[in-house]
């Protein structure tokens, strides 16, 4: 009987564990529609540099983007920045009929990336992701720095 016992018990608890898990809801990173965005605007905590996105078809890909390769955690957010993290992206959502704007930040700590939208969470999201954001920063300045280089050449021809 005491053998039996034990057996219950351990099956209560089981079926407990799994029901209690499967009940802990993975949290989804919530972005703005596309549709409703008019410009995003990147920008690293340490630079004055500023990259936007206006093209209805690289916010709405960005966006995508973002939600598809963004998984859950259990680290929470429970400040309007990161914390404890020496660099970060800033990524700013300027809705066309709405005064407040939304924003979430993207950075690495300890080899992995993240996202964090304040006080909703933190989702670590895919290095591919990271990397196409890095990307436009450096297309960017690359962009400007061939226009510069022209208006120099320009400049001192005369």
């Amino acid at each position: 009987w005491t053998c039996m016992k034990k057996l219950i018990t351990m099956i209560v608890c089981s079926i407990s564990f799994l029901l209690l898990s499967a009940c802990v809801s993975k949290k989804k990173l919530i972005l703005p529609e596309p549709e409703t965005i008019s410009v995003i605007s990147l920008q690293k905590k340490t630079s004055e540099d500023v990259k936007t996105i206006n093209k209805r078809e690289e916010i709405s890909k960005l966006i995508e983007e973002i939600q598809k390769q963004s998984k859950s955690t259990s680290l929470e957010s429970v400040n309007d920045q990161p914390t404890n993290v020496k660099d970060y992206i800033i990524i700013k959502f300027y809705h066309q009929n709405e005064e407040k704007d939304s924003v979430v930040y993207l950075y690495t700590k300890k080899k992995r990336q993240y996202i964090e939208q304040p006080y909703a969470g933190i989702w670590e999201v895919n290095p591919v992701i990271a990397n196409r954001i890095e990307e436009i920063f450096s297309s960017w300045f690359i962009e400007f720095k061939k226009f510069l280089e022209s208006f120099l050449v320009l400049c001192f021809k005369r």
